[in-house]
């Protein structure tokens, strides 16, 4: 009886193979079938389903060996496991396929208490990596065990490809890009994602991305979206290295998708510090991502100055509700363009943040908090700049305009007072005092020891201070001294001097006063200035 079982499940694996009309045999839609009519095809093949419709199936269903790639192909309905321990499809070799009917016409759940991860793609026993995976075509509804893993992808490599997707309903990471902790796990690397939808419910109690790996595409159409208020400290996608690789965490690209709704949309960050560890390095987030309603649109974070988060790039995206742009810590050399920003939003640079750039450049007005050093803040926008210490500028800063805005003396609780600078079109030295005018109506002003070493052509204004009288500068600068004459005795006199600079740097970067447009000495911009 059981050779006459095998032979009637070996023939309903056939019919499915050879694209027969018949329909499949009740036995193979099963863990037990499926498990048997992949054990049937020892160089791999495909097990078609999709005539099975919705099932329960005991966990976990694992498919796909070294030797054998397996493409199991589901069938329109809803796929229930009903095991709690353990996992649910189980891809173990490379080249191997887990395939739908489309995002809404195959389903899979579990029942309560499941505790593995709903699809788990990891290398089988004797394998250090996967590579030509594709999952794709379905929907995947953590309902019912919002805390798993939905998706986890360990040590896979290009040409791999996760698309058509959609995950609902987690409270934790809905997917999981790593390596694997099995002895000789690889990193992962190359793979693409794209056309998928996450939608978390409820309190978060995870990061919802993760991605750790090298050159991993997010995009088009990824689209991250948490649909509880923003709770703790959890992101929407997250880019990390792991604590010991040396190598990881880099070059992944997220672009033209969407991230909506979170405490911190996307986050690319160095990990605690562990042996031989480095920071997030080289990735790219965007062009073309919409950040919406995130209280940090994204953030730049390393571990300390020996593990930063190095020449990281945020370009070219969206910002609506943002309540921050960004937020860059142990940060070096990272690069962050705003546009289309919805409301203002704030951009933080940390006393720990180096060399990185900001670029403010539509939209209204966000702030910046540069308490770094060598920070390149550029900005089309009025109000953009807020530095809280000093500011070193080693070139020329051109302004539209100038002014100290300080508390009003007389009210500071309420009022603030506001003066311009005294603009020149020669880099214009100013000195003033008062002088007494000796016993022969005369008095001599010494200056600073430096001051002909620093200024030339000079000029010169006296008033006289309480009476008339015809003052005249009697001897001219010399030796960093001038002498006034023509007053009576005792006169109060005004003086002012000034000078223009004539040191080594002035000599050699003169202001000049009228510039043409789109020459070298203007930046690269068309129109007025208003």
């Amino acid at each position: 009886m059981k050779r006459l079982t095998d032979v009637i499940l070996l023939l309903s694996v056939c019919l499915a193979y050879c694209g027969c009309t018949e329909s499949v045999s009740a036995n193979i839609c099963s863990a037990g079938g499926v498990n048997s009519a992949v054990d049937s095809l020892p160089s791999g093949g495909i097990v078609d389903l999709t005539a099975c419709g919705s099932m329960n199936l005991d966990g976990p269903l694992a498919f796909g060996t070294p030797t054998a790639p397996v493409t199991l192909k589901l069938g329109t309905g809803t796929i229930t496991f009903t095991n709690t321990s353990g996992h649910g499809f189980v891809i173990g070799g490379s080249g191997s396929r887990l395939i739908g009917q489309g995002a809404n016409s195959t389903i899979i759940t579990t029942a309560a208490g499941f505790s593995g991860d709903i699809i788990h793609v990891e290398p089988a026993e004797g394998q250090t990596l996967l590579n030509g995976i594709e999952v794709a075509e379905l929907e995947v509804d953590q309902s019912n065990a919002p805390a798993v893993i939905g998706l986890n992808v360990l040590s896979v490599r290009d040409p791999s490809s996760f698309h058509n997707l959609a995950l609902w309903n987690m409270t934790g990471t809905a997917i999981q890009i790593t390596t694997s902790p099995l002895a000789g796990g690889r990193l992962p690397q190359g793979i693409g994602l794209h056309d998928i939808y996450v939608q978390t419910k409820g309190s978060l109690s995870g990061d919802t991305v993760v991605v750790t790996g090298n050159q991993i595409y997010l995009g088009p159409n990824v689209k991250i979206v948490t649909m509880g208020a923003p709770t703790g400290p959890y992101r929407g996608l997250v880019i990390k290295p792991t604590p010991t690789s040396k190598g990881d965490g880099r070059y992944n690209t997220f672009f033209s998708g969407a991230v909506a709704g979170y405490t911190t949309c996307v986050s690319i960050e160095a990990p605690a510090v562990g042996p031989g560890s480095t920071g997030a390095i080289g990735n790219v987030i965007g062009p073309g991502n919409t950040f919406e309603n995130c209280s940090l649109a994204y953030e730049m974070t390393g571990a300390d100055s020996s593990h930063p988060a190095g020449r990281n790039w945020g370009l070219g995206n969206s910002f609506e509700n943002a309540g921050s742009v960004a937020r860059l810590d142990f940060a070096l050399d990272n690069f962050v363009q705003e546009i289309s920003n919805g409301n203002p939003g704030a951009v933080t640079l940390t006393p720990n943040s180096v060399s990185n750039t900001v670029f403010l450049r539509q939209g209204d007005p966000g702030d910046v908090l540069n308490m770094g050093s060598k920070n390149l803040i550029y900005s089309l926008l009025s109000n953009a700049a807020y530095i809280d210490g000093d500011l070193h500028v080693s070139g020329t800063l051109y302004k539209a305009a100038g002014s100290f805005r300080i508390d009003h003396p007389l009210d500071p609780q309420n009022k603030y007072l506001q003066h311009s600078f005294v603009e020149s079109p020669d880099m214009m030295d100013i000195y003033n005092g008062v002088v007494t005018l000796g016993e022969f109506g005369t008095a001599e002003v010494q200056l600073p020891d430096y001051f002909e070493a620093l200024n030339r052509d000079f000029r010169y204004q006296l008033t006289p201070i309480g009476a008339f009288a015809p003052l005249y500068v009697a001897r001219e600068m010399h030796n960093r001294t001038f002498t006034i004459a023509g007053g009576r005795p005792k006169l109060r006199v005004s003086w002012q001097v000034t000078g223009i600079r004539h040191d080594a740097y002035a000599q050699s970067h003169r202001i000049e006063v009228e510039v043409d447009k789109f020459s070298e000495q203007v930046p690269k911009r068309r129109g007025s200035l208003h």
